[in-house]
């Protein structure tokens, strides 16, 4: 059991071997981008907004994915 916990530790679990995952941002940097959301609640953040802030300091200068309509206009997330 690890200690204090009451929880069972099992050494043996083992993980597939992948990429050395570094976060692209600190602490700082998401207070900044979320400044203003409130995160009481997750229906009080602002859905379309968050999706942006996340895909903007996850994918950097990558281009956001929109929903083009069949008449060819894209439709906007923000609420």
């Amino acid at each position: 059991m690890l200690k204090n916990t009451g929880l069972a530790q099992d050494l043996s679990v083992r993980f597939a071997q992948g990429p050395n995952v570094r976060p692209r941002h600190d602490a700082k940097y998401w207070d900044k981008v979320t400044v203003g959301f409130d995160f009481s609640d997750a229906d009080r953040v602002p859905t379309g907004k968050f999706n942006r802030v996340l895909w903007n300091g996850l994918m950097g200068g990558r281009r956001y994915p929109v929903v083009a309509s069949r008449w060819g206009s894209e439709q906007p997330d923000d609420d």
